[in-house]
């Protein structure tokens, strides 16, 4: 396992964050979606 800078290890947090803040717009518009749908 490589021990990485502190910048980069923000950055890839930074990213995986984004990614799941994202997901969960999705989920909550899918959701949105099953509602208007019914």
């Amino acid at each position: 396992m490589e021990l990485y800078p502190m910048e980069t290890c923000l950055v890839l947090l930074h990213q995986t964050r984004a990614r799941f803040k994202i997901t969960e717009k999705f989920q909550s518009l899918e959701e949105y979606i099953e509602r208007s749908a019914s």
